[in-house]
């Protein structure tokens, strides 16, 4: 049964990824269309703040799906029957991948998540 929700984990939590990772390189494409990238110290534009914020923040909700899946494969890797050690190896890393993506995810979250309500919030 827990192989079960593992899986559905994994499915659930790639397909989340791939797509915050569409909309990280929307907001992408359209900060670098509004983006001028002079060297003066000018102050940045509100619609390039904007785009950026919002950049951030995908890109941070898309290492916290990644995280969550890789963590999820590592446990299903800790579950099989017949361990050995590249099978320990593949989920250690998998496990030290994951919790990695998941921690500094959350950390760009809390950063950016005030920021992107902040703009939405003037816009409105």
């Amino acid at each position: 049964m827990i192989h079960i929700l593992l899986m559905f984990t994994v499915v659930i939590a790639a397909s989340f990824s791939i797509y915050y990772s569409f909309k990280t390189r929307s907001y992408r494409k359209q900060y670098y269309e509004i983006a001028a990238f002079k060297k003066t110290k000018k102050k940045p534009k509100k619609k390039e703040q904007q785009a950026f914020h919002m950049m951030k923040y995908y890109n941070a909700k898309t290492n916290i799906a990644m995280g969550t899946m890789l963590t999820a494969m590592a446990m299903i890797q800790f579950m099989f029957s017949d361990l050995n050690g590249w099978v320990i190896g593949v989920a250690v890393a998998f496990l030290a991948l994951g919790l990695f993506n998941l921690i500094m995810g959350i950390r760009h979250y809390r950063t950016y998540a005030p920021k992107v309500y902040a703009d939405t919030a003037k816009n409105t």
